[in-house]
């Protein structure tokens, strides 16, 4: 995954582990489903800190055991021009 999104930005380093080359820590993954009558967009989010291995693999640890939900009328308006933008 943090692979394919330093290739769409241009940011492909060429090495196995792409956060350790880009100097990435931390990644948070924010999920928005359009769900029930009313068409109201749900968000959810969660950070996971990005552990190296020796090897050259990377393992995503959760920051917290809680996931974030976006209940904000802010939130709100960009999950739905997200879901505009991707529609």
């Amino acid at each position: 995954m943090i692979r394919q999104a330093a290739i769409e930005h241009g940011l492909d380093t060429g090495s196995a582990d792409v956060a350790r080359a880009l100097n990435i820590g931390t990644v948070t993954i924010t999920a928005i489903v359009n769900y029930g009558p009313d068409g109201e967009p749900l968000g959810f989010e969660r950070t996971f800190v990005i552990e190296s291995a020796e090897n050259g693999a990377s393992t995503l640890r959760p920051d917290s055991v809680y996931t974030q939900r976006l209940t904000s009328r802010r939130s709100k308006r960009q999950m739905a021009s997200r879901l505009q933008e991707i529609s």
